[in-house]
């Protein structure tokens, strides 16, 4: 794996669900040639997209390393569901390797990492932010609800915003 042979310490990666709930590694809800993942079985997937890893075949890959898996769901996203299964499945999935992964579970969408957090406690989880809501306010959204990290975007930090939203997520233990 390129990231361990550079030295990281840690991988992101997006996962979405096929049709038939397995959990693929992919940026986009659609693959080139394919088209949206969650319109295919696994198998299809599979055949089309030979390459394409499952998260647990990732998951294999990256024993020792920090992984942040981010969940892709939101609303306008064209593999968008509002039952969170890919939440679910990610919970599910942990559990069956019995916590040999280290992981923080990610999203920009609150309701999927509300239901990791509702499913299984123990798994860390993070809010990502692009502009709204502000660092400060997503420090506030996401301690309100448990989640002990955010991942606002670089381009609403700055030397003037940085530090009181680094103390105020230390007052908070994010």
């Amino acid at each position: 794996m390129a990231a361990r042979a550079q030295g990281a310490d840690g991988v992101e990666l997006d996962v979405h669900r096929s049709r038939d709930g397995e959990l693929v590694v992919h940026h986009d809800a659609d693959a080139p040639t394919l088209g949206v993942l969650a319109e295919h079985d696994f198998g299809a997937i599979r055949a089309a997209l030979p390459w394409l890893p499952t998260l647990a075949e990732t998951l294999d890959a990256c024993v020792g390393l920090l992984v942040n898996i981010e969940v892709k769901n939101s609303p306008g996203d064209a593999d968008f569901d509002p039952e969170e299964r890919a939440a679910e499945a990610v919970v599910a999935l942990l559990a069956e390797r019995a916590g040999r992964d280290e992981i923080l579970v990610s999203s920009f969408s609150l309701p999927a990492i509300d239901a990791v957090r509702s499913l299984e406690p123990s798994i860390a989880t993070g809010y990502l932010t692009v502009l709204d809501p502000v660092p400060l306010d997503a420090l506030e959204i996401a301690n309100g609800r448990g989640h002990g990290a955010i991942h606002p975007f670089y381009g609403t930090l700055s030397a003037e915003t940085a530090p009181g939203i680094v103390s105020r997520a230390r007052e908070l233990g994010i």
